[in-house]
């Protein structure tokens, strides 16, 4: 779906294409009539299928068992999206990309890992399963699902508005499954005894399911 961020109303407008949103006013278009000609920022937006009440127990039922389909896509209203986006983590990212459109930035594109890896992520590590003894009552359990993940981000800002696309690859393994603190993140590991664990399970249970998260949020200059 296309859609531009209408400066005049702040309304979402669809069009045929891509998310696309006002920048600023350039020199009148002949071929667009009564409107100025828009200097526009293109996002990647697809019609991805909903799956709105997948949690995170059933996307790892479906790993573990080997059932259900091996990738999933998830965009804004889904149930593992709105998880996802309480997440600490993306808080922050929003944080750093308002700071840099207070710099007078126009648009920009960036990426922000969540890293499990290292002695830094230990604390991590185990704040993110605990939640699993809780029943998901405390923590996140979409994230605790993912793991470490790398939340890609495209924004464009219009007066005090910024809307912002957020992206996220997700695979589950069971190397990653296994995988144990600190040494479970490193290459040594990944490469011989987690890359040995995969390809035990190549197909049926324990098999390799892939997520993708793609949602779009307007966020607001102070």
């Amino acid at each position: 779906m296309d859609a531009f961020y209408n400066g005049g109303t702040g309304e979402l407008v669809n069009q045929n294409g891509t998310l696309k949103w006002w920048t600023d006013y350039e020199d009148s278009d002949p071929n667009v009539t009564g409107v100025g000609q828009f200097n526009m920022l293109k996002l990647r937006r697809e019609n991805f299928p909903s799956n709105k009440e997948i949690t995170p127990w059933q996307l790892g039922v479906e790993w573990l068992s080997g059932t259900g389909p091996r990738h999933r896509d998830f965009t804004n209203g889904d149930l593992m999206t709105e998880m996802l986006r309480q997440h600490s983590h993306v808080q922050a990212t929003r944080d750093i990309i308002l700071s840099k459109m207070a710099l007078s930035q126009s648009s920009l594109e960036g990426s922000n890992s969540y890293k499990l890896g290292g002695i830094k992520g230990v604390g991590l590590y185990l704040k993110d399963y605990s939640t699993l003894l809780t029943g998901g009552l405390t923590g996140n359990l979409a994230v605790t699902y993912l793991g470490s993940y790398n939340l890609e981000y495209t924004a464009a800002a219009y007066n005090k508005s910024v809307v912002v696309s957020f992206h996220v690859e997700n695979s589950s393994t069971m190397q990653s499954a296994s995988r144990p603190p600190v040494l479970g993140y490193l290459p040594i590991w990944q490469q011989t005894a987690g890359k040995l664990i995969n390809e035990k399970f190549k197909t049926g249970w324990g098999s390799k399911t892939t997520q993708s998260f793609h949602w779009t949020e307007v966020l607001y200059l102070k």
